[in-house]
């Protein structure tokens, strides 16, 4: 049997996973663990059980969501994890900044902060999003934004795009 061995721990574990991850594997292994107790007719962790259908219900009878999403088998749109930007954010931001300070144009700035920050130097419109998110950083000196910055970037003081 494969959930012969799963604890009240491993069974809460997985519900917290569904309830605020969106984690569909999570919910596709507690279906198959309580189906297999059913079908068995072996002990499950009931107050598990209620908290689970409690959640999909409720989900389907104030939110509209179907039972798939209901359940967590799929992420509803709009509701996946997302990583925790902030820090990136800000770094580009002052990068932006800084560098129209030194004359550079809107483009490059962006640019620039995308090659910095961003994988295979690609996220302009992410890079956007955090100035518009993060220009009031425009009020501190430069010196402070320098500090925002990633350890090793140079203040260049030129356009380099031409």
């Amino acid at each position: 049997m494969k959930w012969a061995d799963v604890t009240d721990a491993d069974i809460r574990g997985a519900l917290n996973a569904v309830l605020h991850a969106h984690n569909p594997a999570a919910a596709k292994n507690l279906i198959e663990y309580f189906h297999e107790r059913f079908s068995n007719e072996m002990p499950y962790n009931e107050e598990a059980l209620l908290a689970f259908v409690k959640m999909a219900f409720r989900r389907m009878a104030e939110g509209g969501w179907s039972a798939d999403h209901a359940f967590g088998l799929k992420q509803k749109r709009g509701h996946h994890q997302r990583e925790d930007t902030f820090e990136r954010d800000v770094m580009a931001a002052a990068f932006v900044i800084l560098r129209m300070r030194q004359g550079w144009r809107w483009e490059a700035a962006i640019g620039g902060a995308a090659n910095l920050l961003m994988p295979d130097s690609t996220g302009d419109k992410a890079m956007q999003a955090a100035y518009a998110k993060f220009k009031g950083l425009s009020a501190l000196p430069s010196e402070t934004l320098e500090g925002l910055l990633p350890l090793g970037t140079s203040a260049i003081s030129r356009d380099m795009t031409g």
